[in-house]
């Protein structure tokens, strides 16, 4: 590669030799051979940023080189758009003084010929000012005024890698051609009969207008008509426009006299095409965005714009200029910092109409959708500040106007942001359950009620694990109590857990699906992604928010149900053991009941999705489908992971296919190391360390969060012994102390050495459960 380089900038070969030979290495079906043409055109690209260091020879070779490699198709697809995004930077990011602007015009020169391929490369040429009466803008120009015709065929064929020979509008060489479509110019009326003037007469023209005041206006309007000749007109139009009423906002009244003086109403409708022109390409231009000073021309501009209409009570066409259209369009793009201060400076000439002022109903219109825009919360102070000095200028309030709800009314874009048409009027935190229902795509009879959940649990008798009764309680009537509030308080929290949790489930499933899959034109393999997922997330999701609310419901339930049917309290510790051994089997159950009804909700949710899909693979089965068009940063990203047309994939796909064992993997994971002997241990030691129901016992909020006591501590006070060495007040504690001690010591021995993994998985006979039934009943 580096000697193919060498011999080229030493002059040993010529550019078209070295695009030959890339040509040659693309088709060859020797390994070795692609692999050196990968890394040639990878490491031309490579340099680009060194493009301005070289000396101008090399330069100019590397121009030929560019402009050849896309001239001979060489290049094709994500290289083919790479280098096109280079040459366009180098004639828009510098000027034609630099060298790298000179790089880019001289690889324009090259390709210029296929701009019939690519009508947006073409529009794109004719919006940069510095490639503005060039051999590059006048082939442009040329491209444009052709009738349009379809490139490549129909069925999807592809020119070069681009489909049907044009740019994707996803990925138009890194930026739109147009980001507003709500402004058009009129072809020149009569093209044919215009021309530069030579320079002679160009420099006089220009030296009479940078020189002309108030004062000397007759004399010098009298030079210009001598020497401005009708078929200048385009020219001039074009210098009073850019050169003068743009960035000289002090003179334009000045110059409207000019043209007053003129009286040609075909010099009038030059001046304002010029004008509109003007403004489109600002407008949609980037360095307006980012740049103070552009912006400030754009409204010496704007400001020009309504001295020509509106001032004059002259209309602003629908077809130039939709005014309505240009804010909405602004406010989805995200550009009202350019939109409003534009809109605001045209208007305010209305108030020198006599056709246009207030209360003209056009007018009115657009007050009114800029109060709407002024009472967004998001609205930037400045452009508030630029609707209430139109207002003043109006002689209006802008408390008094009513806002209109265009925005408000309309649907909501896709565009926006992923779930901004999910989201609430009161931002995230209004997602209620009532707003949650409303997101539901299923029919009010097709969600779920508390009574058919319960009615589908299985029998609670067969799966909780019920502790054995103590005292004066007996087995049946525990057994009532336990099951009763067990089975109350999944009615309770099931039915708002269930919903809330398929629902959103069900949401960020489909978005992610549809942004995933939007060039997998399989349907089964979007309704089986979308249900394993669906089932994993929403069933996670019901998991985690119901097992807090379960366990105290479940506990409470048990007080009030115990209060109300036994002669004594349950002891606190006989509630914990059964809310610790049965929580996560209660909360299975809600985790199922979501996982069964987020199918429905899931298919609910991308049942658009599917129809597109199948109405594409009726209509158009030999089409890669693409929807929503996938964009540039989509093919940046490293392998296996880029999306490429053609659909997902293996390992793509595999990633939902894994979505359910992952959960799985992760549950089981869970589960057996919060279920293994040491948590047997700590939830026997937390039962048997008080004395009084357990009144000092942690609860689950803080279990992790406070440091627990040792057992070696817990057997002091138990013993009597304080954390000052106290002893007990006669030998009886002592004794006791001792015994327990001793208990104890068998009983985590016996646990150690026990083969179950859960409390729930000892059986009533094991040597674990007898030494834990003796402690108990020597603590009472």
């Amino acid at each position: 590669m580096e000697e193919q380089y060498k011999k080229m900038y030493g002059n040993g070969v010529d550019a078209n030799d070295v695009i030959e030979e890339l040509k040659r290495l693309k088709q060859s079906s020797d390994p070795a051979d692609q692999d050196l043409f990968v890394g040639m055109i990878h490491g031309l690209f490579d340099e680009y940023n060194c493009f301005g260091e070289y000396p101008n020879e090399a330069l100019a070779t590397t121009a030929v080189l560019f402009g050849g490699l896309i001239k001979y198709e060489v290049l094709s697809g994500f290289s083919l758009r790479i280098a096109l995004q280079m040459v366009f930077d180098a004639v828009t990011l510098y000027t034609n003084e630099d060298s790298m602007w000179k790089f880019g015009m001289q690889a324009l020169l090259h390709f210029m010929d296929r701009f019939s391929n690519w009508p947006e490369l073409a529009q794109r040429v004719l919006l940069i000012d510095s490639l503005a009466d060039t051999q590059v803008s006048a082939a442009a120009e040329k491209v444009m005024a052709e009738p349009r015709q379809e490139n490549g065929s129909m069925n999807g064929d592809a020119v070069n890698g681009l489909p049907n020979g044009t740019l994707d509008e996803d990925f138009p060489v890194d930026a739109p051609i147009s980001k507003f479509t709500s402004i058009g110019v009129d072809q020149p009326h009569r093209q044919d009969v215009y021309e530069t003037p030579d320079d002679d007469v160009s420099d006089k023209v220009i030296f009479v207008l940078n020189n002309m005041s108030k004062r000397n206006l007759e004399e010098k309007f009298k030079d210009l008509q001598g020497a401005l000749e009708q078929r200048h007109h385009p020219w001039f139009a074009h210098y009073l426009v850019e050169e003068l009423a743009k960035s000289q906002p002090n003179y334009q009244a000045l110059y409207l006299q000019l043209l007053e003086n003129f009286d040609q109403k075909a010099l009038w409708t030059e001046v304002l095409r010029e004008t509109y022109l003007s403004c489109a390409k600002m407008l949609n231009a980037q360095a307006t965005m980012d740049s103070p000073q552009e912006r400030t021309s754009l409204k010496s501009l704007a400001g020009w714009l309504g001295s020509l209409t509106l001032a004059r009570n002259l209309p602003i066409l629908h077809r130039n200029l939709s005014v309505k259209d240009l804010l909405l369009e602004a406010y989805d793009s995200q550009r009202l910092i350019i939109a409003i201060p534009f809109t605001c400076k045209v208007l305010v000439h209305a108030a020198k109409s006599s056709i246009f002022q207030p209360p003209n109903p056009w007018l009115m219109e657009l007050l009114g959708f800029l109060a709407e825009l002024y009472y967004m919360p998001e609205l930037k102070l400045n452009q508030k500040f630029e609707i209430e000095v139109l207002c003043k200028e109006l002689s209006l309030d802008i408390n008094k106007i009513t806002p209109l709800d265009v925005i408000s009314s309309r649907p909501p874009l896709h565009e926006m942001n992923m779930l901004q048409q999910y989201v609430p009027e009161g931002g995230p935190d209004g997602f209620g359950e009532m707003h949650l229902m409303g997101l539901s795509k299923r029919a009010a009879s097709e969600r779920f009620t508390p009574e058919a959940v319960i009615a589908a649990l299985p029998d609670l008798g067969n799966v909780l694990q019920i502790p054995q009764a103590a005292g004066n309680v007996t087995q049946p009537q525990l057994r009532t109590i336990f099951i009763n509030a067990a089975q109350q308080a999944i009615y309770e929290i099931i039915a708002p857990v269930v919903e809330r949790s398929v629902t959103i489930a069900a949401i960020a499933t489909a978005e992610l699906i549809q942004k995933d899959f939007a060039v997998e034109s399989d349907v089964e393999k979007l309704r089986t992604a979308a249900h394993t997922m669906g089932r994993s997330l929403s069933g996670s999701l019901a998991l985690v928010t119901c097992k807090e609310p379960l366990r105290m419901s479940i506990m409470n339930n048990i007080r009030m149900l115990a209060s109300t049917s036994l002669p004594v309290q349950l002891p606190e510790g006989q509630i914990l053991m059964f809310v610790n051994d049965n929580i996560d089997t209660v909360c299975s159950l809600v985790e199922q009941a979501a996982e069964e009804h987020s199918l429905s909700e899931a298919d609910a949710q991308l049942q658009q999705a599917v129809e597109i899909r199948r109405q594409h693979n009726e209509q158009r089965p030999n089409e890669p489908y693409n929807n929503p068009p996938i964009t540039r940063w989509s093919q940046l990203i490293p392998e296996p992971f880029s999306q490429q047309l053609g659909g997902l994939n293996e390992q793509q796909y595999g990633i939902y296919q894994d979505f359910g064992r992952v959960k799985g993997t992760a549950v089981a994971s869970a589960q057996a190391i919060s279920s293994g002997v040491a948590d047997a241990s700590r939830q026997l030691e937390n039962i048997v360390s008080d004395t009084s129901y357990l009144s000092n016992l942690q609860t689950p909020a803080d279990m992790h969060a406070v440091p627990r006591a040792v057992p070696q501590q817990r057997m002091q006070q138990l013993a009597g012994q304080g954390p000052a060495g106290q002893h007990g007040m006669n030998g009886y504690a002592e004794s006791i102390g001792q015994t327990i001690r001793n208990m104890l010591d068998n009983l985590q021995q016996a646990c150690r050495e026990a083969s179950e993994q859960h409390i729930s998985e000892i059986a009533s006979d094991s040597t674990v459960r007898r030494l834990f039934e003796q402690l108990v009943n020597i603590i009472d």
